[in-house]
């Protein structure tokens, strides 16, 4: 079982991201059983449709990983495993979680913005919804009357001993990350809302009932408007894809630091405290 991903982009709901305020994400599946895979070596070879008209902001978002994490994208070549960014007719932004195997496709609306693309990117490298992590009703207090019942599944939280294939995953500061409300893979406080004009009529609110508000999600002890995608990957997304590719030790992801893919470039890196590296390159926490 597969991982998909979908943004529905609506122009009336303000979801997950503050570059275009109209979108949602939907996650419409379920973690597979034996869990995601992340790419041999860190490295993602990939086709760009030449019917996108965003393949500027591609290759943007692609840099972003590329220096920020162990994540390289090479084009693709003879390789059996491999992403296609593909347009898409449908007003939707979706992406496979982890590696699937074969082909796999990231679909992208008309309306994906360059903030939409990095979120899709965030789901191919491997990692999933923040707002899903085990710990997150310590940071969240969701809305249950205000959420559409057709995306009840969208809030759920995933297992950190089942999630990823043969990984443990720590949740700490030192491990995995502490939780991030700013992440790029975060919903918005609106996410999925029934005052969402574009949520089917048996579910939709014009009115919600007196006393309940329209947000599906509030942060605790932060401010609501923080809440989702901002338009560049935190510190803490950064880190993430750092834990999992640099902790895992089979012999898909065998490399060392000194082997590490980054040794390989001609150019600067950023680590986790935003300073600008030079090959050879370290890993700091």
């Amino acid at each position: 079982m597969n991982i998909l991903i979908k943004c529905i982009i609506s122009m009336a709901t303000v979801a997950c991201t503050h570059k275009m305020h109209n979108s949602e994400y939907s996650n419409t599946s379920v973690i597979p059983s034996k869990g995601i895979l992340l790419w041999p070596n860190a490295t993602i070879p990939y086709k760009i449709d030449s019917k996108l008209t965003s393949k500027l902001k591609i290759e943007k978002a692609m840099k972003a990983w590329s220096i920020n994490s162990p994540i390289k994208f090479v084009k693709h070549s003879a390789e059996s495993h491999y992403v296609v960014f593909k347009a898409t007719k449908h007003n939707v932004c979706s992406s496979q979680v982890g590696l699937v195997g074969g082909r796999q496709e990231i679909l992208l609306g008309k309306n994906c913005g360059y903030t939409n693309i990095l979120h899709e990117m965030g789901h191919l490298i491997g990692l999933q919804h923040e707002h899903n992590r085990p710990d997150a009703s310590k940071h969240l207090e969701l809305n249950l009357e205000a959420i559409n019942p057709s995306y009840i599944e969208n809030f759920k939280s995933w297992d950190s001993e089942t999630a990823y294939e043969g990984m443990k995953i720590d949740l700490s500061s030192q491990g995995y990350g502490d939780y991030d409300i700013h992440s790029i893979m975060h919903y918005g406080n609106n996410a999925f809302s029934r005052c969402n004009k574009n949520t089917a009529k048996e579910f939709y609110w014009e009115n919600p009932p007196k006393g309940v508000a329209c947000k599906t999600m509030k942060a605790l002890g932060e401010d609501d408007l923080k809440i989702g995608m901002h338009k560049q990957l935190t510190r803490k997304d950064r880190r993430k894809v750092k834990y999992l590719y640099l902790l895992k030790k089979d012999e898909l992801f065998s490399f060392t630091q000194e082997t590490h893919p980054y040794n390989k470039q001609k150019q600067d890196v950023i680590d986790l405290n935003n300073n600008h590296l030079t090959p050879p390159y370290t890993i700091n926490n």
